[in-house]
């Protein structure tokens, strides 16, 4: 599923404030190295070696485009709730640029050397509905579009939108960049969008090489 911008609003929701919009929040920090490694993906990416790669200062493209994304939303007046895994998914960036009000959940399976991995995307994604979810936005690329829509249970009550920061991002549940996504919420929570059912893509990474 993702949000669209609708000609024809839904007449309930038109004015509501979104200071009471629950949204779920969550980062794929591997997504988008594979262009970096020369990889046409990042699905095989050692969390190991994305750790050493942060120790030596590299900044991750997952995560910038996550920082960005958020910072737009509270330009844009956000002050809903927000839940996001601990740390790198998500949480360290929550603190980092102020967010208010914010739930952070500890997941099960501990992350490895401080990286999550696909794991950690679908045990958050399978407790989103738990956590009173109202949408979902993830940040990173086709795998992690792939892990999302395996981890939703059939009739989900709450959309999701992508903000595109992997190698390959062919799925239509990407919006343009972050600052688009960011505007599609606001819209979204004020009854101006609409949901559509949109395709996941997942290439095979070996066969692209």
């Amino acid at each position: 599923m993702e949000i669209y911008i609708d000609r024809e609003p839904d007449q309930a929701k038109l004015g509501r404030s979104w200071s009471k919009l629950k949204l779920c929040f969550l980062v794929n920090p591997v997504a988008g190295l594979g262009g970096p490694l020369g990889l046409k993906g990042s699905d095989s990416i050692d969390p190991g070696e994305v750790a050493r790669r942060l120790g030596a200062g590299m900044v991750l493209p997952s995560i910038s485009r996550a920082s960005r994304f958020l910072s737009e939303l509270l330009s844009l007046g956000f002050d809903g709730l927000t839940i996001s895994p601990e740390g790198i998914m998500g949480g360290d960036l929550l603190l980092s640029i102020g967010y208010r009000y914010i739930e952070l959940v500890k997941l099960e399976k501990p992350y490895i050397d401080g990286i999550s991995t696909r794991e950690h995307t679908i045990e958050f994604v399978r407790n989103a509905a738990k956590l009173g979810c109202e949408v979902l936005v993830f940040v990173g690329g086709d795998g992690t579009a792939r892990d999302v829509y395996h981890a939703m249970p059939l009739g989900s009550p709450f959309p999701v939108l992508g903000v595109p920061a992997g190698v390959k991002v062919y799925s239509g549940v990407f919006a343009t960049g972050p600052e688009s996504a960011a505007y599609l919420i606001k819209l979204y929570s004020e009854g101006l969008a609409r949901i559509e059912y949109r395709p996941v893509i997942d290439a095979d990474e070996d066969m692209m090489r």
